[in-house]
């Protein structure tokens, strides 16, 4: 059985609650991370959170 890890990139949509984020599905989102094992992700999400703190 092949398992994969799917990761979106959520949305601020509330801007009276900065750590509020929804969810997009993987079709809608604008950014999406489809990897093999769960540790993929972090060098993403790590990635994604600095990108974020500059902007």
């Amino acid at each position: 059985m092949i398992v994969r890890w799917l990761m979106t990139l959520g949305e601020r949509t509330r801007p009276d609650t900065p750590t509020y984020a929804e969810c997009p599905g993987p079709h809608e989102a604008r950014a999406v991370a489809l990897v093999d094992d769960c540790g993929q992700l972090f060098p993403v999400w790590l990635r994604g959170g600095e990108h974020s703190a500059a902007t």
